[in-house]
């Protein structure tokens, strides 16, 4: 596995594309909806998506043939599903946006998280993430 290779989470669903009306297609059929699907879960399987921070290639690009970006939290998850070795499928989201969205989930009326389990979470994923930052703060310390 690569650095920033994800892994299949066991508890989630596998890919699937029976299930998404294909087989209705006339043309397409059951056995060629099986066969898709047989396909990409093999694809992710040997290429499993990837995620890295979009500002690290800055001030050049994204690293995907764009602009650079200017959020330097700004994730790129890769999907293999591109039929390129140089240029996956690629999708943005900002670690913020997550941080955003786990605080969201957890706030009450007041926009301040209430519940004693959202504070055991929001503090959790706080402290890990000053750890990190940590790390990357010392891995930039003038030798």
């Amino acid at each position: 596995m690569m650095p920033g290779d994800m892994h299949f989470v066991a508890t989630s669903a596998s890919i699937d594309l029976t299930k998404w009306g294909l087989a209705d297609i006339g043309w397409i059929g059951p056995v060629h909806a099986k066969t898709v699907t047989d396909v990409l879960r093999e694809e992710f399987n040997n290429h499993p998506p990837s995620l890295d921070f979009a500002f690290q290639y800055s001030p050049k690009s994204d690293g995907r043939y764009g602009p650079a970006v200017t959020d330097p939290v700004m994730m790129y998850v890769d999907l293999p599903l591109s039929g390129q070795d140089d240029n996956d499928n690629s999708w943005a989201v900002s670690l913020e946006e997550c941080v955003d969205s786990v605080i969201e989930y957890y706030h009450g009326e007041t926009k301040k998280i209430e519940s004693e389990n959202g504070r055991r979470v929001c503090m959790a994923i706080a402290a890990r993430l000053r750890e990190l930052a940590q790390k990357l703060d010392d891995a930039t310390v003038e030798p």
